[in-house]
């Protein structure tokens, strides 16, 4: 039985991304972004993506020709976007602050 990766029950985030840039097509064409744009996006070093993206905590890069790669546009905003939200959501008052104000 062949499964599509999008069609996995496993969640891997292979999966996830590819049902991401699969989305955001429909939305719109899908834009590649470079290291630099990346870099600028998120405010986050070469090494920083690097270490993430090995971790799997950052969207996966692709292999554009034998010396080029980029990342999908859509994964990266998803993962901004994930980011500010998980912060807002896990913002915790200190319990030395608490009750002043």
């Amino acid at each position: 039985m062949n499964t599509r990766p999008e069609e996995t029950t496993n969640g891997s985030a292979r999966a996830r991304s590819i049902k991401a840039a699969s989305s955001s097509h429909l939305a719109g064409p899908a834009c590649i972004l470079r290291v630099d744009q990346v870099m600028a996006r998120t405010a986050l070093s070469r090494t920083t993506l690097w270490r993430l993206e090995r971790r799997g905590a950052f969207p996966a890069r692709r292999q554009l020709s034998p010396g080029a790669v980029g990342w999908i546009e859509a994964e990266v905003e998803a993962w901004i976007l994930g980011r500010l939200t998980r912060d807002a959501v896990g913002a915790r008052v200190p319990d030395n602050l608490r009750g002043l104000g």
